[in-house]
């Protein structure tokens, strides 16, 4: 994937800046060279994160301390109305769980998101965190509404 390509994915000069700020703050911030970069905003605008969001997610990382130099990101990997899966670093609190829930889609309600405990009908009888099948040191848990 090359820089042509991400900038297909939107369709705006005022995204295409985004985009641009995005990849400059991963590079500068995670040490990431461009390609790295590049995967990384791809990945994060393929899990239906809207262009405009990404410069308040990306400033939120650097609130919850992610620091590593790698393309270690969380992601949304399900959505639906009051409910998501997502795949967060094994190392975050609740509260930092919860907080990127909230920067990727607004609860909209006073009390938030909420992660799913053990038992809850929407885990189907699965455990509440699972750990990750393609990022070492990742988890997946359900958050709800």
């Amino acid at each position: 994937m090359d820089i042509k390509e991400l900038y297909d994915l939107v369709e705006n000069p005022d995204e295409i800046l985004k985009i641009d700020i995005a990849l400059n703050y991963y590079q500068q911030k995670f040490n990431m060279d461009q390609n790295t970069a590049i995967k990384t905003i791809f990945d994060m605008l393929s899990s239906r994160i809207e262009p405009e969001r990404l410069i308040p997610i990306l400033n939120i990382f650097g609130n919850l301390g992610i620091t590593e130099t790698k393309a270690i990101y969380p992601k949304v990997i399900k959505k639906k109305m009051l409910a998501m899966q997502l795949c967060i670093p094994i190392e975050w609190t609740q509260k930092k769980a919860l907080e990127y829930a909230e920067y990727v889609d607004p609860s909209g309600t006073i009390h938030g998101w909420r992660i799913a405990k053990k038992g809850e009908s929407i885990l189907r009888g699965a455990n509440p965190q699972i750990k990750c099948p393609h990022k070492s040191g990742f988890i997946h848990i359900i958050v709800v509404i």
